[in-house]
């Protein structure tokens, strides 16, 4: 069973699906599992392969899309990492109003800069009581650069602050297309495959200086303010957030309890298939103990 809800955010009316489990009994609300996507991601895009599997086992599951993609309003196609920690925090205190929602078992999910959003949310708003991120990072620029040479990263900061500098100065903002900023080989196959499905979506374009803000994020500087589970999960394979960057995560996590999952998947095979099966399955357990 499915709910398609609207709330509000900064002023921007934002669209959200509530998976609920089949048979649902409107006196006995439920814990939440409350999903955060990725990189200019909707939420009918992936999400809902593990939103159906949460729901499936006795989880109310809310999916909802950021300020400006997707059904909600907003600058399309602007990623701003802190007006998307504002968009997760709304989104939490709309659907801990409704009926179907227990407010004192509320548990995050978030993936690939859903993740990092996730642990920034997780850093400063006590009502989450259960957190799971999966293919994150803890460092965006170290994530962004890892491969790069010193030259090349100088080339890069260069074209960043003359975007900058145009946008200040001039209003003039260079928009690229979703495949030109992740140009990676699993990225380029994931278009592929999935640009005839979600036409629209995928030929989102973004800002080039949202490349400066991800740059900036770097929840693993708030991780000691987390005092909940958490659960890490990597993918040994990704080519889009580095495996390394779960582990720095993990490891730099102060909470008492911990847990980190490394799969033998790629960035966008974690979504379908035995992957999705084996982690949803490990996530589930997380909440169950910990919700």
């Amino acid at each position: 069973m499915i709910k398609e809800l609207e709330f509000y955010s900064d002023g921007y009316k934002l669209k959200g699906n509530l998976y609920l489990p089949e048979g649902y009994n409107e006196e006995n609300p439920l814990p939440l599992i409350l999903l955060c996507h990725g990189f200019a991601g909707v939420k009918e895009l992936l999400l809902p392969n593990y939103a159906l599997k949460f729901a499936d086992k006795g989880y109310a599951a809310f999916t909802f899309d950021y300020r400006g993609f997707g059904g909600s309003e907003g600058p399309a196609g602007q990623i701003i990492p802190e007006e998307q920690v504002r968009d997760i925090r709304n989104a939490i205190t709309f659907i801990s109003s409704q009926s179907e929602i227990d407010c004192d078992k509320i548990g995050l999910w978030g993936t690939s800069l859903g993740g990092a959003n996730a642990l920034m949310t997780s850093a400063v708003d006590d009502r989450i009581k259960a957190l799971s991120v999966q293919i994150t990072f803890g460092d965006g620029e170290r994530n962004n650069t890892y491969n790069l040479s010193k030259e090349d990263k100088e080339k890069r900061a260069h074209s960043l602050n003359k975007s900058l500098l145009a946008a200040a100065t001039k209003n003039k903002v260079m928009k690229l297309p979703l495949k030109k900023i992740l140009s990676d080989t699993q990225s380029k196959k994931f278009f592929e495959e999935y640009s005839p499905l979600f036409p629209e979506a995928l030929k989102a374009k973004i800002p080039f200086i949202t490349t400066k803000y991800i740059d900036e994020w770097k929840p693993e500087n708030y991780l000691h303010k987390i005092d909940i589970p958490v659960l890490v999960v990597g993918a040994t394979n990704d080519m889009v957030n580095r495996p390394e960057e779960s582990k720095e995560i993990f490891n730099k996590l102060s909470t008492k309890k911990k847990k980190l999952l490394m799969v033998d998947s790629t960035h966008y095979d974690i979504y379908i298939d035995e992957d999705l099966d084996k982690v949803s399955c490990e996530q589930l357990k997380w909440y169950e103990e910990n919700l």
